[in-house]
């Protein structure tokens, strides 16, 4: 799932399930927007629920109450856009 800005169409944040290593719920909210060569690239802090009984669709609200725990922050570096032409 994706949080879209309304005017500037940016990913805010994203809400994903997992099924290997017993599966699981994330949540991330981007931060560090930047554009190289004309492509979108965000840092993220990667959060999981508090509770094993939570929802993908609810990761927002769990977010707004402080029900999730962050896990990592996620750092994009030493990034490379080629163009081919």
């Amino acid at each position: 799932m994706y949080w879209i800005h309304p005017q500037t169409y940016k990913v805010h944040y994203l809400a994903y399930s997992y099924k290997v290593n017993g599966g699981g719920l994330r949540f991330r909210e981007a931060f560090n927007d930047r554009e190289i060569n004309g492509v979108v690239f965000q840092d993220y802090i990667n959060f999981e629920p508090l509770s094993d009984t939570a929802s993908l669709e609810h990761l927002d609200k769990a977010f707004l109450t402080e029900r999730l725990k962050k896990l990592s922050d996620i750092h994009l570096e030493n990034i490379l856009v080629t163009i081919n032409k």
